[in-house]
């Protein structure tokens, strides 16, 4: 295959882009694929990872995300590239047999960040992204995207778990190519075993990255931080007693803020 141009998406190539979580560009070909083209791996030069699909015959255009590793991202890079292949892989089997089963782009190669830059090759799907589409929009048309979006939702939500995935938090992907618990990619940590135990987690995490910042300074002003520590040992055990037995359920963060 030949390129014939790439393409930044969304940001602009001469600015200093060292927050953005992935480099994406839009990479057309000079012509279309003649026949299916399977990826090989260029570190072992013989695998095909697993998840992924023959780019398919007649395409002329792919998008390629490059993971930016830059500690600036605040992302955890262990298995960043697999935890969204993983969630990428689930998500599209939840939306089988439903009217959404089109929307989750193909994968057609990746790369963990261990074997060097870490990237994805995927599907190209022309659109817009929401919030622009929806300024253009009236009241009806927008409650019907709504509702859409909601019938995704559920339909992610209700998809069961495999077993492989034993604990709460991210993914990776095993040699067999199952999806398994791993680390979070916006959290530095074992997988957690009980839902309490995540949320435990990430509120201490989160006071890592307090005492580390040079403005919060560990919000010890106002002695806010004992205020903090004592909601921690006291206060959260009983906000937490209500969520035991909490099902394991994919969850996409664009819907939990």
């Amino acid at each position: 295959m030949k390129v014939n141009s790439i393409k930044p998406v969304k940001y602009d190539p001469q600015a200093l882009f060292v927050f953005e979580n992935n480099y994406i560009y839009h990479i057309t070909l000079e012509s279309p694929n003649a026949s299916p083209k399977s990826v090989i791996s260029q570190t072992t030069k013989a695998k095909i990872n697993p998840h992924t699909s023959p780019i398919p015959a007649g395409c002329n255009s792919v998008i390629v995300r490059l993971s930016n590793t830059d500690p600036k991202t605040g992302i955890n890079n262990a298995n960043r590239v697999e935890n969204e292949v993983a969630c990428m892989t689930l998500a599209r089997q939840a939306l089988a047999g439903s009217v959404y089963s089109h929307i989750i782009p193909d994968i057609y190669a990746w790369q963990s960040i261990s074997e060097g830059q870490g990237f994805i090759m995927m599907q190209f799907m022309e659109g817009e992204v929401p919030n622009k589409a929806l300024k253009k929009m009236g009241l009806d048309a927008k409650s019907v995207v709504f509702r859409q979006m909601a019938e995704i939702l559920a339909l992610i939500q209700k998809f069961e778990i495999p077993k492989t995935i034993e604990s709460f938090g991210g993914l990776k992907v095993n040699l067999d190519g199952e999806a398994i618990s791993a680390e979070m990619t916006l959290r530095v940590g074992e997988p957690s075993a009980s839902y309490g135990d995540l949320i435990r987690s990430l509120v201490a995490g989160k006071l890592e990255e307090a005492d580390n910042n040079p403005v919060i300074k560990g919000w010890n002003e106002n002695r806010l931080r004992t205020r903090l520590d004592r909601f921690i040992e006291f206060g959260l055990p009983q906000m937490l007693e209500n969520l035991k037995n909490q099902r394991k359920v994919l969850v996409h963060s664009d819907f939990s803020k």
